[in-house]
């Protein structure tokens, strides 16, 4: 799902703070998995939207 026209530029860079944070927390995410065990970084993912601010729906 896109950025219409209508939705002007806030909405726009929110839109891309919103996927950026959740890039850095799959990539990150990747990383820990291999570092450590799957229910550490099940733990530390569940962490990071409110970290982020983010609330997944």
């Amino acid at each position: 799902m896109g950025v219409g026209l209508s939705y002007g530029k806030q909405a726009t860079c929110f839109n891309l703070t919103y996927y950026e944070g959740l890039l850095e927390i799959a990539k990150t995410a990747v990383e820990r998995a291999i570092q450590t065990d799957d229910a550490t970084t099940t733990t530390w993912i569940n962490e990071q939207p409110e970290a982020l601010g983010v609330e997944l729906t």
